[in-house]
């Protein structure tokens, strides 16, 4: 295949005597390299793992941050970030629109 193989919340599996001219990229998933396959570029796997037969060559870097546990905070940290500046506009809002009681002279 000429060019890159990327793959979001799938695995990649590259099968016999496959060639691959560019870089090998899954999030969320694994890869899967068989007999003789070739790799002329990097090999990442984020949140998957690699599976490798002794007999196929990645020429580039390989890169594996294992276990599916990296992926809940990365997708759950945008939506907190935007629920705490929704809580926050909300807060400044309400804080801008209270009346202040006049003082009450003596």
């Amino acid at each position: 295949m000429a060019g890159d193989v990327t793959a979001f919340g799938g695995s990649v599996v590259i099968e016999d005597q496959a060639e691959v001219s560019g870089d090998v990229t899954t999030f969320g998933g694994d890869l899967r390299l068989d007999h003789g396959v070739k790799i002329a570029g990097d090999a990442t796997v984020f949140g998957g793992q690699i599976r490798r037969d002794a007999g196929a060559s990645i020429s580039g870097d390989v890169t594996s941050m294992g276990g599916r546990g990296w992926l809940v905070p990365i997708v759950l940290a945008p939506f907190v970030v935007l629920g705490l500046l929704v809580a926050f506009v909300i807060w400044l809002v309400q804080r801008m629109r209270r009346t202040s009681a006049p003082a009450m002279p003596a």
